[in-house]
């Protein structure tokens, strides 16, 4: 479900033609701070910063979705998403 959501939001971004997708796989596959990811864009660091968090905010969104859409009802839904948060928190 998370790839699905990582898709999401890719293409997301290749229509808005945003760097928040960009800044994430970058701080996130790469491993690389904000600071070089500043570098690479070419923008400041408070924008990476913006991008990241943007995209963390899109990407839950998208998980979220798919996690509703694969539920069969809202008690199952609650207890799938509160069975991710134990891992994300």
């Amino acid at each position: 479900l998370v790839r699905v959501g990582m898709n999401e939001l890719r293409r997301e971004c290749e229509r808005e033609k945003t760097e928040y997708f960009r800044a994430l796989m970058m701080t996130t596959d790469e491993g690389l701070g904000y600071a070089d990811v500043a570098a690479r864009l070419g923008v400041p660091l408070a924008q990476v910063k913006t991008y990241v968090h943007q995209a963390r905010l899109r990407l839950k969104r998208y998980v979220l979705f798919e996690i509703e859409q694969y539920s069969a009802s809202r008690q199952e839904y609650d207890s799938e998403v509160a069975y991710l948060m134990k891992f994300l928190a």
